[in-house]
């Protein structure tokens, strides 16, 4: 799996402007709120202004497709460089959108999580040139607001955040300290993750979560907890207090049952769920032992989307 950021934005947005200065202010705009306000339901017409997509095709997903067709080789959501394709459930749609996990998405009719969609959706040139110029932040926050857009537009889709507790792991630094090597700042990593062409590819890069090595270049700690997120099934809460970005390589049993952590999880040091692999440590214990973090169950306050209105897409 590889690292994706999460961002919660759109509250409020500026007109799409012509330079690539103003967009990017724009954006960053957008990347630093946090979402419609408690109880406050964001309308199509606030998540309409910015940044927009030109054309957006949809259709029902026949029930055998599981792909959009052309580079997408499964169902799921693929940016592109002049707009997006996805094969894909309108609850994994604004989960995209908004940030948020499954568990933190409330309010869903049966059918936004079980209906597939195949989703066209292309930019225009000119909006395409300003984006390819973004920071990787500001294009991720233009993105996910751009996918808001859509869903108002397209679903009429109203939503407003709330704040519930829910239980969490806290991603600490254990007691004797972190056992994190620092990144090289501008590392190209030659011999490491390679890509399809079998060339190094560079840092800000994160993998493995579910196959026994997860393996870091160049990350921070909230895309380590992330990658945690997706791989336990429960957020995780970046509390290491740690800023740099690093590398490193984690290994740990891997085991279907860790994903999916209850009472016999062994984040408070508990036994380990589950059979161990080749004498490996569970993926609790191996990030105590070979990173210095440590997982804490806990109950935290999150905010969490709830779908105040939402329909089956209107015609192409």
């Amino acid at each position: 799996m590889l690292r994706r950021r999460k961002l919660w934005n759109g509250r409020k947005a500026l007109p799409v402007v012509v330079t690539i200065t103003s967009l990017a202010f724009c954006i960053s705009a957008y990347a630093t709120f946090a979402g419609p306000g408690r109880g406050e339901s964001q309308s199509p017409a606030s998540a309409a202004n910015g940044p927009a997509y030109e054309v957006v095709s949809i259709r029902l997903a026949p029930p055998s497709s599981s792909a959009t067709g052309g580079s997408l080789s499964g169902a799921g959501m693929q940016y592109t460089a002049d707009g997006l394709r996805a094969n894909s459930t309108v609850a994994s749609l604004i989960q995209s959108a908004y940030g948020v996990d499954a568990e933190r998405l409330r309010g869903a009719p049966g059918w936004v999580r079980s209906d597939r969609f195949v989703i066209e959706a292309k930019l225009d040139s000119g909006l395409a040139d300003q984006l390819s110029k973004l920071s990787p932040e500001e294009l991720d926050a233009a993105r996910q607001h751009m996918l808001q857009a859509l869903l108002a537009e397209r679903f009429k889709l109203k939503v407003h955040s709330e704040s519930k507790e829910l239980p969490v792991y806290e991603l600490v630094v254990a007691k004797n300290g972190p056992k994190l090597h620092a990144a090289k700042l501008g590392d190209t990593y030659p011999d490491g993750i390679k890509g399809g062409n079998g060339k190094g590819l560079g840092g800000d890069l994160i993998v493995g979560f579910g196959t026994g090595k997860v393996i870091a270049q160049g990350v921070d700690m909230a895309s380590l907890a992330h990658g945690l997120e997706w791989w336990l099934k429960r957020p995780v809460v970046d509390k290491t207090g740690l800023t740099g970005r690093y590398d490193f390589t984690v290994h740990y049993a891997r085991d279907v049952t860790q994903a999916h952590p209850g009472a016999g999880d062994s984040a408070d040091g508990g036994a380990p769920i589950g059979a161990q692999e080749l004498g490996e440590p569970s993926l609790f214990t191996a990030l105590q032992e070979q990173l210095g973090l440590k997982l804490e169950a806990k109950k935290d306050p999150l905010a969490v989307v709830v779908i105040d209105h939402v329909e089956r897409p209107s015609g192409n």
